[in-house]
This record gives structure tokens, sequence and C-alpha cells, in this order.
């Protein structure tokens, strides 16, 4: 059966930015649970794979409003080496997705979140 196009939905920026952030949270999650070593090999070109492997390395950009995984004090709850391993698997996420990928999300997905507060 052939997909049809979907109608659109009617999600304001909380919406969006609710989803956004718990969907970061799922990749750290991913870093206390098993490490940061990512099981996705390099070459995977499904976009939407991709897309959501770029989350997190947008949170420079979101971060204000949405929070972020980890305390900007590291004395405030988590230890240094989850800190560490949070590092390592955002970076190893840079390495990995294009930047074209993370570009498009900055022009498109992040202003539906950030205009939400600035409104």
């Amino acid at each position: 059966m052939a997909a049809l196009p979907a109608a659109p939905i009617d999600a304001g920026p909380a919406d969006v930015g609710a989803l956004v952030g718990a969907l970061i949270h799922v990749h750290f999650l991913r870093v206390l649970e098993f490490g940061a070593r990512l099981g996705v090999a390099p070459t995977a070109r499904d976009r939407p794979v991709q897309m959501f492997l770029a989350l997190p390395l947008l949170l420079p950009a979101l971060a204000e409003v949405l929070g972020a995984p980890l305390p900007s004090d590291p004395r405030a709850g988590f230890d240094g080496q989850v800190q560490r391993r949070w590092i390592e698997y955002v970076d190893h996420l840079g390495e990995l997705i294009p930047r074209t990928v993370v570009e498009n999300l900055l022009a498109t997905l992040v202003p539906r979140v950030v205009k939400a507060t600035s409104a």
C-alpha cells in the first residue's frame, strides 16, 4: 500500500519543543545505559535516521529553551564520567552526521521551537 501524504499537524512550538527535547533525552539514556559508542555505521544514508541522530547537535541552539540533559555545573548530579561520555557521544555524532543534515535542522526545526519563547 502506498503511503499517503500526511495532513499537516497543528502543533505549536511548545509541542514541537517537548518532542525534540524528549528525543534528545533518548540519546542521553543511551549514553547512560550503553556508553558512548554509537552502533550506526558512518555510511548510513537513511535521512530520517540521520535527522534523529543529529538532534543532540542542535543543543547549542536549543538548550536555552529546552534545557540540557546534564546540568552546567558538574557537581549538580551526574559524575564526571557521565559528562565525559556525553561529550564523546555528541562529538562522535558530529563526525558521523553530514553537516547538511544539521544545517537543515537548524534552519527548519530550531526556529519552530525557539520562537515559542521569544514571541
